[in-house]
């Protein structure tokens, strides 16, 4: 692939901060193993049990990464946004992708790196860079699904909730403030409601009060929260 094909891609990945401690020549390497695509809702990046070939990074739109139990009842294992790196787990361990990345927004952007030739298509200082940053990509990624874990503790719905929307703050807001803030990413209450694993009824009608009660704004540019601290302080 030249120069020239690799640079549209290049200049999109060069604004990610993920890509930030990696030197030029290593970004452009990984744009010379780089595919672009786009997604529309509900279609597959890649499927359980396929080859991890290749990992991905999330330009917009969010993905679900999405296992199907026994009784056939689907769970949100995991959900990734923009500036995230996917797949990652599979393609270090040369495994397949253990669930279904899912697009769950229209029209996901993303581009997916065929990387595992890097032992023998550049030099050692080279490959050495772009392994530790792999390895640092997916420790951010296990970490985030561990956070799961860690809001699911909660018995109540409305502590997962409000803990479920403090670490998607940490993750997607620009704001610092963990009273009130936007997260610029359009989840829905079917998908809040099989993160935290709760009925959808559920958790619709906790969502609904917290509305009426002006502590929660959902649309297509995300979730506005207001007051969480006096949330934490009263079940609606």
């Amino acid at each position: 692939m030249s120069v020239a094909t690799t640079k549209p891609i290049f200049l999109k990945i060069n604004k990610l901060s993920v890509f930030s401690r990696l030197k030029e020549i290593n970004r452009l390497f990984l744009c010379q193993h780089a595919m672009e695509g786009v997604l529309k809702k509900g279609q597959a990046l890649w499927r359980k049990h396929d080859s991890g070939e290749f990992c991905a990074v999330i330009l917009s739109g969010l993905m679900e990464i999405r296992d199907t139990r026994r009784s056939g009842e689907e769970r949100i294992v995991g959900l990734f946004g923009p500036g995230e790196m996917i797949g990652l787990s599979a393609l270090l361990s040369r495994k397949q992708f253990p669930a279904d990345a899912i697009a769950a927004s229209t029209d996901v952007q993303f581009v997916k790196f065929y990387i595992r030739s890097i032992d023998v298509d550049i030099g050692s200082s080279e490959r050495v860079e772009i392994h530790s940053w792999l390895r640092e990509m997916l420790l951010k990624h296990e970490q985030i699904l561990r956070d799961k874990l860690l809001f699911m503790g909660a018995d109540l719905m409305h502590t997962r909730l409000l803990d479920l929307f403090e670490h998607l703050r940490l993750r997607f807001s620009s704001s610092s403030n963990p009273e009130d803030f936007l997260i610029p990413i359009p989840i829905t209450k079917t998908q809040i409601a099989k993160l935290i694993e709760v009925r959808v009824e559920s958790l619709i009608r906790t969502l609904n009060k917290w509305e009426k009660a002006g502590h929660l704004k959902m649309g297509p540019k995300g979730v506005s929260l207001k007051g969480v601290q006096a949330l934490r302080k009263k079940t609606l």
